[in-house]
């Protein structure tokens, strides 16, 4: 989805701000999984309304369009929605390539599970006050740490999924465009009170809580009263409004630009190998097969501009000498050249966005991709170097900063290679300077050679990164 102008309108939401240090996630904050269609995939957001958590505010749009939704695994016993197929003025949008009626001004839902979270679920606040424009906000799930400003507190215009031109009274609305996965978060001030629930991802466009204050006091007065929302002025949700000529449209999109995304992701990854320079990782090798020894092999690796050097660590502790060679297993062994030409390569292939998933607990894109990779093996001949088709997965954060990549290869008939399968993960490292990077963190491997009865398996743990100052000599804590 994203935000785009209507031909007679100038305003344009493009601006991103992502934050150098990532946020937490806030205990107010729980997924949904089997729920949110719209985006491809079975997942999305909800807000905790009590202590313990029994009661959850979400999209309608999350849960609504599909049975079977559980909150952070707990079944939902009661479903409540202010708009859906039956609401008077629910409009069409397009789904996964089918139309579903429902109305953005009223897509909310309360659920009341049949059982509390636990107990590290805690009730949300919300804002008592009415946000002005320049307001520093937050929009959450913070995969990517998104921060900016509110541009607007008030009627906008929109498209529809037939192309009909329509408008919702009240929206919120910031100077940046969240990726897909929003749905149903909260969009906080720099305090963490929750001024309204994040709708759709179009400039992180969000439901104030006035509109979320009516809803809840039709669908549980008790619960309302409780929360004290009373003290948040109702709005009427009338569609005869006058709006203002400075009302922001919006083209509201249910597809993933994929040049767009592969884009971000190149940009990461060249973004991480600049500031990797000068960086120094531990490495832990471990090898297993025929005739392979499975004692593990420790590492110092240092990336510089120029390249890479390997000290092997001995088990008294003393280093090798500095060598650029290679340790075993060679595709992605290295924080260097494996994953970011891998994902540069990705620029000629051809890619797919699959939808959504959860990983390590954050929401993130699942990417396909079938493309070439350039390959380098011995044979009898001698030296072979070409590329080789490969095929596979990547998965990003919402930010597109990679958090897995998974590929198998597909060799020709002259290969001395059958298969090669590589896993690639990566963590969020804090680095010596307070910056944060994606690097990769584990590496497994799966080969087969056609002269070879077995199967070979390697693996890479990378830890401890922290920057080095010198262009020739690795300086050690």
């Amino acid at each position: 989805m994203s935000v785009e102008n209507m031909s007679e309108t100038s305003d344009t939401v493009t601006a991103a701000h992502t934050a150098a240090t990532p946020l937490r996630r806030p205990n107010f904050l729980v997924r949904i999984s089997a729920g949110n269609t719209i985006v491809g995939t079975k997942y999305g957001h909800g807000i905790c309304l009590d202590s313990p958590c029994v009661h959850v505010l979400t999209n309608y749009h999350v849960p609504g369009l599909i049975e079977g939704a559980k909150v952070e695994g707990v079944k939902i016993k009661t479903l409540q929605s202010a708009t859906g197929p039956n609401d008077p003025d629910a409009v069409p949008f397009q789904v996964m390539g089918t139309l579903e009626r429902w109305n953005p001004q009223r897509d909310l839902a309360l659920i009341t599970l049949k059982k509390a979270l636990p107990g590290s679920f805690g009730a949300a606040r919300f804002a008592d006050y009415e946000p002005s424009v320049g307001t520093s906000v937050v929009r959450y799930p913070t995969a990517g740490a998104f921060r900016g400003k509110l541009i607007h507190n008030g009627a906008i215009r929109y498209l529809d999924g037939t192309g009909t031109r329509r408008h919702v009274n009240a929206m919120l609305l910031s100077d940046f465009d969240s990726p897909l996965g929003v749905s149903g978060g909260a969009l906080c001030d720099s305090e963490d009170r929750v001024l309204g629930v994040t709708e759709l991802n179009v400039g992180s466009l969000a439901i104030p809580v006035p509109v979320v204050a009516a809803f809840l006091l039709s669908a549980d007065p008790e619960l309302w009263h409780r929360l004290q929302f009373r003290k948040v002025q109702r709005v009427a949700e009338t569609h005869d409004e006058v709006l203002d000529d400075d009302a922001p449209t919006l083209v509201f999109q249910t597809s993933m630009d994929v040049h767009a995304a592969v884009a971000a992701m190149i940009e990461r990854a060249e973004e991480m190998r600049l500031r990797m320079a000068r960086v120094v990782a531990r490495s832990e090798v471990r090898q297993s097969g025929p005739g392979v020894s499975n004692s593990p092999q420790q590492y110092e690796v240092s990336l510089y501009d120029e390249g890479i050097r390997f000290r092997k660590v001995f088990p008294n502790g003393d280093l090798g000498q500095e060598t650029p060679d290679v340790a075993l297993p060679v595709i992605g062994v290295i924080p260097s050249a494996n994953w970011d030409y891998f994902l540069a390569g990705l620029r000629g292939a051809t890619v797919r966005y699959l939808g959504e998933t959860f990983h390590r607990d954050e929401i993130g894109h699942v990417f396909s991709f079938d493309m070439l990779c350039p390959w380098r093996e011995l044979r009898p001949d001698g030296v072979w170097e070409g590329d080789v088709a490969c095929k596979g997965q990547v998965i990003t954060d919402l930010a597109y900063h990679p958090a897995q990549i998974k590929a198998s290869y597909e060799f020709e008939p002259r290969s001395t290679m059958s298969q090669l399968v590589f896993d690639i993960q990566f963590q969020r490292f804090l680095l010596g300077d307070d910056s944060a990077l994606e690097l990769p963190s584990l590496v497994s491997v799966r080969a087969k050679y056609k002269r070879s009865p077995g199967t070979y398996f390697g693996s890479n743990t990378l830890s401890h990164y922290r920057p080095f100052a010198s262009d020739h000599v690795i300086h050690y804590d």
